[in-house]
């Protein structure tokens, strides 16, 4: 395995935990406070700041401090074309594992 087939599969890692798929959607909309995520996964604290340092770690996301606030965002957004990809190809999978419905 070359390097980049060696960080392309990190990133892969990185992003697969459906809590982090979820991130990434969320800042697909705007830029968001940790207590905002929050809000919005339902989530604590910890949890999201977790996750959230596990997707800076892989240069997924950036954040910036504004007053008592740390605001995060995504540090590329061509990272939602696999996120895109990947719940697209999840729909299709499991699309042909349903069984079709008895009439």
């Amino acid at each position: 395995m070359d390097e980049l087939e060696f960080q392309g599969a990190r990133l892969l890692s990185a992003l697969g935990r459906g809590i982090r798929v979820q991130l990434v959607g969320l800042l697909r909309q705007r830029d968001m406070s940790v207590s905002e995520i929050m809000a919005a996964l339902g989530r604590s604290q910890s949890v999201v700041s977790h996750h959230l340092g596990v997707l800076r770690a892989h240069d997924v996301v950036r954040f910036r401090v504004q007053g008592r606030l740390v605001i995060y965002s995504l540090k590329d957004r061509s990272v939602l074309k696999i996120t895109d990809e990947a719940c697209r190809f999840a729909r299709r999978a499991a699309g042909k594992t349903q069984r079709p419905e008895r009439t």
